[in-house]
């Protein structure tokens, strides 16, 4: 005697596979390209910080992190924002911008050194991020 599937097994084990893939179908942001540029953006300013917090960096090291930075900048501001977490993504890359390039001494701050639409940036994007729903 053979084995069969029974019929309802047999269609059903198609749909199990398919409701078992939609949540992770689902779950894909159509920001996930900005998410990603940000996230991106974010490590190369841990980096920076990292590198200038340290006392012997050679150049050549600094410049590429510094090169990797500015195309970390400029893949952000190209993609556009279309959903709340991508509000929030960008607006936090906003702030590191902010936070790394207005500084004109190493271990000052943004409120020792930002001109008023510097300062003003910073505050707008701090503003997106507690309304998009989270802490940069």
């Amino acid at each position: 005697m053979s084995a069969k599937l029974p019929r309802r097994a047999a269609l059903a084990a198609p749909a199990a596979f398919v409701v078992a893939t939609m949540p992770a179908v689902a779950a894909v942001s159509p920001d996930a390209e900005l998410l990603a540029a940000c996230e991106e953006l974010q490590d190369c300013y841990r980096h920076l910080m990292a590198l200038n917090a340290a006392d012997d960096t050679p150049d050549e090291v600094g410049d590429a992190a510094i090169q990797r930075w500015h195309q970390a900048q400029e893949r952000v501001s190209d993609l556009p924002a279309t959903t709340p977490a991508g509000v929030r993504a960008k607006a936090a890359a906003l702030m590191a911008v902010i936070r790394h390039d207005v500084v004109v001494k190493i271990g000052g701050t943004v409120e020792e050194y930002a001109v008023p639409h510097e300062w003003l940036a910073y505050r707008l994007a701090e503003d997106i991020v507690a309304l998009a729903g989270g802490a940069a």
